[in-house]
């Protein structure tokens, strides 16, 4: 006999007494899924008489065929579960076998030639199945059930879960009563079971037995004896109820911030909500800190009646221990054993045992707190601590927020009022320069058509032309301010284009004619005059363009021609303006529509004006919604051609103004009795010289409430009324003559007509609103003024 014989010999003899069970053999793939059996070549006396069989009852057979509860022994790596497992020892396993009701604690070796063995220990002799189960961690239970769900062992750990007396509470109650499975069906349960013999990670709400519920999750594992039948069912339940609730108040916190508003205040309300419902507290405050005074200020509360909104923040708790030590959370889970439930006002008035708060920064500066409290004393998990921080910081950006937008607002309001003061002071400007030029414009008007004197005619008509260029500064600059500002507006009416265009050109006969230039129209091609739209824009436009033309014509003539047609139930419209000027660069048909833009080779001094006449039309034009396009060559003249699109309303062509007035001039003329209200002498004068000519009998007074009187003791065709005026202004006189006419219960409506130096469009909106029915801006002409009269005579 060899030595190596020799060795083996003491070998077997060593294992064959060994006081524990020993089984050796070759690993082998398992017949079906993924794993490793052992292929049992020997075993020793102490294994064979564990399970009271001879050692050639386990010789030549697989170990898991008879054993299934060692697959997870074998089997960890490759993922099968090892339930259930909890190691007392390096490479120690438990393992309790049912059939033979033995605890056993089993060692696995493996060997690089491909064999294993098992050494084998048993724990206790005979002991059932109660006592078999180890430790299990705290906020855990073990049970088990039969084929048919009814209980028939459960640990002392899963009683107390439950809130169970004793086993024999529960016993024969099925499981299905128990529970309420979350993220898995019964269906599915039952398949992964038959499939795997396992099922792990199953969450389930369980049923206590006082009521409750509690969260857990949940690991099952089928248990069959050596022939493959099925013995039972052994589960265990870790209490995730702290778990779930936080997720819970996670998935709430995190819809805070979709349910936020863009108004900060309402905000920090929902902010402030949102801490009690999340947090499971009776009542939530955000209180802000006034530093100089010492105070606290409550700027939001929920489920908190509103009290005294200032209060002296000595001895609260959320000025004691939040913002004079804001270094982190406050949590005071006994409020009871503090001084608050003397010196805290809330806290002693209604009774609340804990608080939570966390201080709201702006700066890195401590502002106020944001607390939680609760008429229970509690502890608080940290989720719970990590949840009011983030409210907190939430309600800090918007408390920052709320500031800025504070700021804003007032800023806002001082640059509208800063607006409503330039509005005002542009206004009062217009009436105070434009009262004295009307006297000007209309006195030389009235001179030169009676003077015979060519030396003072020529002068006059250069008083004429000076009060015409300083009225074109002033629009100028009073359109560009409202442009500016952006409070242009639309005011839709229905008007006949060529009335439009002849009462522009009639208002510039006079200067052509002092240059020697002819101005003409042509309205071959409009087939439809009648029209809706913002007619002063309009106006505004056309008046802009002759202006412009005029001015940069020596000789030759202005043509302003029109071409109108429907298209689409809507008015195409295109205003051509033409003249025989100096014309412009190609290069520069760009600059001349930008504000403050005179072309140079103009020669300044020589051509008058603002530089932003061209940019006004273009912007009105625009906002009509056309286009404007110039087309010109040097010493060529210039075309101007603005495109646009009217309202169609009326169907049928109008009769045009000249048409109308020739009417009126084939009647036999009447009397027409007019009321001035005018405090202005020089107006005064220069109205009664305008219609010396007029078959009109003039009854004047110089402010509104003598306008009122004399309303009612006498009757008139047309109200003439200037709307500065002492004692009652020409909007209250006005309003008083339209009550006046409620009250006589007639239908006769007398026409006002607005004499206004105010020419903003606010201005005139103001007339209509106040019962006037039309207005004259001062300066005018003569022919303007009787246009706009008989136009209204003729309407009544």
């Amino acid at each position: 006999m060899d030595i190596l014989e020799q060795k083996n010999i003491e070998l077997k003899e060593f294992l064959e007494n060994l006081p524990f069970g020993f089984v050796s053999g070759r690993l082998i793939n398992k017949d079906s899924s993924l794993g490793k059996d052992l292929y049992i070549e020997e075993v020793n006396q102490k294994f064979s008489g564990l399970f009271a069989k001879n050692k050639s009852h386990f010789i030549g057979k697989r170990f898991l065929t008879m054993f299934p509860e060692f697959d997870y022994v074998f089997n960890q790596e490759h993922g099968v579960p090892s339930f259930p497992q909890n190691p007392t020892k390096i490479g120690f396993q438990k393992v309790f076998l049912p059939s033979y009701n033995l605890s056993l604690e089993v060692f696995l070796s493996k060997f690089k030639n491909g064999k294993a063995s098992l050494v084998l220990r048993n724990l206790e002799n005979k002991t059932t199945p109660d006592n078999h189960v180890e430790k299990v961690p705290e906020n855990s239970g073990v049970y088990r059930i039969g084929k048919d769900g009814r209980f028939i062992f459960a640990s002392q750990e899963l009683l107390q879960l439950l809130k169970y007396p004793d086993f024999e509470s529960l016993v024969f109650r099925n499981i299905n009563d128990e529970r309420i499975t979350l993220n898995f069906t019964s269906d599915e349960i039952n398949q992964q079971l038959d499939k795997k013999g396992q099922m792990m990670d199953l969450e389930s709400s369980w049923q206590t037995n006082d009521g409750d519920a509690i969260y857990v999750n949940e690991q099952m594992v089928v248990v069959n004896d050596t022939q493959g039948h099925f013995q039972y069912m052994e589960g265990r339940i870790t209490d995730i109820s702290d778990q779930k609730i936080a997720e819970y108040q996670l998935k709430q916190l995190n819809t805070i911030f979709h349910e936020l508003d863009v108004k900060p205040d309402q905000n920090i309300d929902l902010i402030v909500r949102k801490s009690a419902e999340v947090l499971k507290g009776d009542t939530s405050l955000f209180n802000r800190y006034q530093k100089n005074g010492m105070l606290l200020i409550n700027q939001s509360r929920y489920n908190l009646e509103k009290n005294t909104e200032k209060q002296e923040g000595r001895g609260r708790v959320c000025f004691e221990k939040t913002i004079q030590n804001p270094k982190s959370t406050t949590v005071i889970e006994d409020l009871n054993e503090t001084e608050f439930v003397r010196t805290d006002p809330i806290i002693s008035k209604h009774g609340y045992k804990s608080y939570i708060g966390h201080p709201v920064l702006l700066d890195n500066e401590v502002v106020g707190t944001l607390c939680v409290l609760y008429k229970r004393p509690r502890s608080f998990s940290d989720i719970e601590l990590r949840i009011i921080v983030t409210l907190a910081n939430a309600l800090s950006l918007e408390f920052k927020r709320m500031l800025l937008e504070e700021e804003l607002n007032a800023a806002m309001k001082a640059a509208e009022t800063a607006v409503r003061a330039k509005s005002q002071f542009l206004s009062n400007m217009s009436h105070e320069i434009r009262t004295p030029l009307n006297g000007i414009m209309g006195f030389s008007e009235m001179l030169i058509m009676e003077e015979k004197d060519r030396h003072k005619r020529q002068m006059l008509k250069m008083i004429e032309e000076s009060g015409h260029q300083l009225l074109m500064i002033i629009n100028d600059i009073f359109d560009f301010s409202v442009i500016e500002s952006g409070k242009i507006e639309l005011n839709e009416r229905e008007f006949n284009i060529i009335e439009i265009i002849d009462s522009a050109v009639s208002f510039y006969h006079q200067q052509a004619v002092v240059k020697g230039l002819e101005l003409t129209t042509d309205y071959k091609q409009v087939s439809q005059a009648e029209m809706v739209g913002d007619n002063l824009k309009v106006t505004q436009i056309v008046i802009n363009l002759i202006s412009n033309a005029i001015k940069f014509t020596d000789t030759g003539g202005v043509n302003i021609s029109v071409k109108s047609f429907v298209e689409d139930e809507r008015v195409a419209l295109k205003i051509i303006v033409e003249d025989t000027g100096i014309g412009i660069m190609a290069e520069d048909l760009d600059v001349i529509f930008q504000e403050f833009k005179q072309l140079e080779y103009y020669l300044t001094k020589r051509i008058k004006g603002t530089g932003i006449g061209l940019f006004i039309t273009k912007k009105l034009v625009e906002y009509l919604g056309g286009k404007i396009i110039a087309e010109s060559e040097p010493q060529n003249g210039s075309r101007f051609t603005v495109s646009l699109f009217m309202k169609n309303k009326s169907k049928k062509k109008s009769k045009t103004f000249m048409e109308e007035h020739a009417n009126i001039e084939n009647v036999e003329p009447q009397q027409v009795r007019i009321l001035l209200a005018e405090d202005n002498e020089a107006n005064q004068f220069l109205i009664k010289a305008i219609t010396k000519s007029e078959n009109w009998q003039i009854t004047v007074v110089d402010d509104g409430e003598k306008a009122v009187e004399a309303f009612k003791l006498n009757e008139f065709d047309l109200i003439l009324m200037d709307v500065q005026m002492p004692v009652l202004n020409g909007y209250e006189a006005t309003q008083m003559i339209r009550e006046i006419e409620k009250e006589r219960d007639s239908d006769n409506r007398t026409p006002i007509i607005a004499l206004t130096a105010y020419a903003m469009k606010s201005d005139k909106d103001l007339c209509i609103k106040a019962g006037m029915d039309d207005y004259i801006s001062k300066p005018f002409k003569r022919q303007q003024f009787l246009d706009a009269i008989a136009r209204m005579l003729d309407n009544k």
